[in-house]
């Protein structure tokens, strides 16, 4: 992860992500808003840049590198989320 906008009106994580051809794309994804999250415990300090991350979700219709998380694995395993 490169670094997460904890702002309104939704949580933005970045990261870049090595393609198989050895280059990199960063990718983008978004999450329900930051109030939402504070109740499951995250603060603006949960993932910190060159954490590594595993997230699942929905890649944007059109083929760019965004996603609606769906799940979040951080160096201390699954965190919580909510669905939009």
């Amino acid at each position: 992860m490169t670094r997460m906008d904890f702002v309104n009106p939704h949580v933005v994580v970045y990261m870049n992500v090595q393609n198989p051809d050895g280059t990199t794309t960063e990718w983008s994804g978004w999450l329900t808003a930051p109030n939402k999250l504070q109740r499951a415990g995250w603060t603006k300090n949960t993932l910190k840049p060159g954490d590594k991350v595993t997230l699942v979700g929905n890649q944007q219709k059109n083929g760019s590198p965004v996603l609606q998380i769906r799940k979040v694995t951080g160096p201390e395993g699954d965190l919580p989320t909510f669905e939009q």
